[in-house]
């Protein structure tokens, strides 16, 4: 995975956490007013970003949890599972592909070794043909 396909993924990371957060404040349930009330308790100040969107942090949903009814929690929990298992498939895949470049690297060190071993030769057989003129 590249570089460029790790920050795709953070960045889809990040998106997802705003779309929790969304539904958090969307989903209808029967709680709904205590779930505003929960999200209210977070407290403004720590949600504002500098875009103007909200982001709950994980440390302060952790802090809230019993303030959230059970359909909301269900969701949250759902949403950290899928998180979760993204995050380790991303994770294996890091370490498939570090131990390909590990391979890959051993392979371009050989081949490299072999590269100088035979422009030393050449180079003696190249003064050689100096010195025969």
């Amino acid at each position: 995975m590249s570089l460029d396909e790790l920050v795709g993924n953070l960045k889809t990371y990040e998106m997802n956490m705003k779309d929790l957060t969304r539904a958090f404040k969307s989903n209808e349930s029967d709680d709904e007013e205590d779930d505003e009330i929960a999200l209210m308790a977070i407290g403004d100040s720590d949600m504002e970003e500098g875009d103007g969107t909200s982001e709950v942090s994980i440390l302060e949903l952790k802090e809230k949890l019993h303030l959230f009814s059970k359909n909301k929690l269900v969701f949250l929990m759902s949403a950290l599972i899928d998180d979760f298992q993204e995050l380790t498939s991303d994770r294996d895949e890091l370490f498939n592909n570090l131990a390909s470049l590990k391979f890959d690297l051993i392979d371009l060190e050989a081949c490299k070794n072999t590269v100088e071993k035979k422009t030393a030769l050449l180079r003696n057989k190249l003064v050689n043909l100096i010195l025969q003129i």
